[in-house]
């Protein structure tokens, strides 16, 4: 039992010399006046420009991909001569004007590997696509028949109308 006093005593003494009294006291200054958060100014959209268009009248989001609407490829076709893979067909411009770009044939086998590709020859002047259709032709480096495997049509750069 006397170790059970001794015990609280010995609590008792280290809680009290721990704490510390706090009153508030007055420091004689007296509290500043409130003043009115300012109101931030509106905030106006507008647009400033209008958006730039192209001559069928849409409009131009994205220059990099935007005139690829106005290309398509038919009647493609490849075929081997003298040892040579070539490739012919069409590329149709439904854009008023004579865009400029160049396009790459690549050809992929069943894994998904490119093992073929070649850039696309247009037209009369190279790289210019005339508007409406152009005969096509590439002469494609391959060690194997590509007639049955996957192919992707991309541009080279962004197509963009003469200027």
């Amino acid at each position: 039992m006397r170790r059970f006093f001794a015990f609280a005593l010995c609590l008792l003494v280290l809680l009290s010399a721990g704490c510390v009294s706090q009153r508030p006291t007055l420091s004689g200054e007296s509290t500043p006046a409130p003043t009115p958060t300012p109101t931030p100014p509106a905030i106006v959209q507008s647009i400033t420009q209008e958006p730039e268009r192209d001559k069928n009248g849409n409009e131009i989001y994205d220059a990099d991909t935007h005139f690829l609407r106005y290309i398509s490829f038919e009647n493609m076709r490849i075929y081997e001569y003298d040892d040579i893979t070539m490739l012919d067909g069409a590329c149709l411009n439904s854009y008023p004007e004579i865009l400029i770009g160049t396009f790459e044939i690549s050809y992929y086998d069943n894994n998904g590997t490119r093992i073929a590709h070649a850039q696309l020859k247009v037209g009369e002047v190279e790289n210019e696509i005339p508007s409406g259709s152009t005969l096509i032709y590439a002469q494609i480096d391959a060690d194997t028949s590509l007639d049955k495997l996957s192919y992707t049509l991309a541009p080279l750069a962004p197509l963009k109308p003469v200027e």
